[in-house]
């Protein structure tokens, strides 16, 4: 077992499923905790997941939804795989069991070095069919480049979920990278609960309500209280749920 990687792959699933709200009734187990349960199957793999709710029926019921094959190349991305032990289980193990050679990093290996490498290439190439090969934010089909949204130490660059990569133009990416380093050079500002709280609080704006409805009530807050009124007044009118 590779338990450099196993622990990546548990930090970058659960960040997952959180995103995602299919955190609820989840818990990893390692394979000494699993032994001391007495479970039948996955006794051999390298984590053990047990999972109900929106995570149960997306694995059993769902394998055609965008959001499984996510899962699938997340996984894949660290050099693993999943089998189901029983409908509320799937251990994970390594693609070497099936004879797949993972490649292997030069010591010492640059940044640059490592986009060349063909598991990035890979990821790249997904990330801009997903986005139709245009920038998701201008719709230029030329000086494409894939942004990250963040980076983790010790994270190789296709270690990332597809959702947190970005097909953008050069230009695009320069402004979304400036405009998120902004944003971390304020969350100084914020205690933790209200750093919480605003994840919490966007997150359920933008599943409620119209996109440009939210960016409408969220500038009003710069306004007068009757623009704030009319914004909020217009983001309930034309809730979508």
């Amino acid at each position: 077992m590779n338990k450099n990687q196993i622990e990546k792959l548990e930090i970058t699933l659960s960040d997952w499923l959180h995103r995602h709200d299919l955190h609820h009734d989840t818990h990893f187990y390692t394979p000494d905790e699993w032994a001391e349960r007495g479970e039948e199957f996955l006794t051999d793999s390298d984590l053990i997941l047990v999972f109900e709710n929106g995570l149960f029926d997306l694995i059993n019921y769902y394998s055609h939804d965008p959001l499984y094959k996510e899962l699938d190349d997340l996984i894949e991305g660290f050099g693993y795989y999943f089998e189901l032990g029983h409908a509320w289980n799937m251990g994970f193990y390594s693609l070497e069991i099936l004879d797949i050679e993972l490649p292997t990093i030069p010591k010492g290996a640059s940044y640059r070095e490592k986009l060349t490498d063909q598991r990035w290439i890979k990821k790249r190439e997904k990330v801009r069919d997903r986005a139709g090969n245009k920038c998701i934010f201008c719709g230029k089909d030329h000086s494409l480049e894939v942004h990250h949204t963040y980076y983790r130490y010790g994270w190789e660059p296709w270690e990332y979920p597809l959702d947190s990569l970005m097909c953008l133009c050069s230009d695009c990416h320069k402004e979304r990278a400036k405009q998120e380093f902004r944003f971390r050079t304020f969350m100084p500002n914020l205690t933790r609960k209200e750093l919480k709280l605003l994840r919490k609080g966007i997150s359920s704006l933008l599943n409620r309500f119209e996109r440009e409805d939210v960016e409408a009530l969220i500038s009003s807050f710069q306004k007068s209280t009757d623009d704030m009124e009319t914004a909020l007044s217009t983001l309930i009118e034309n809730e979508n749920i």
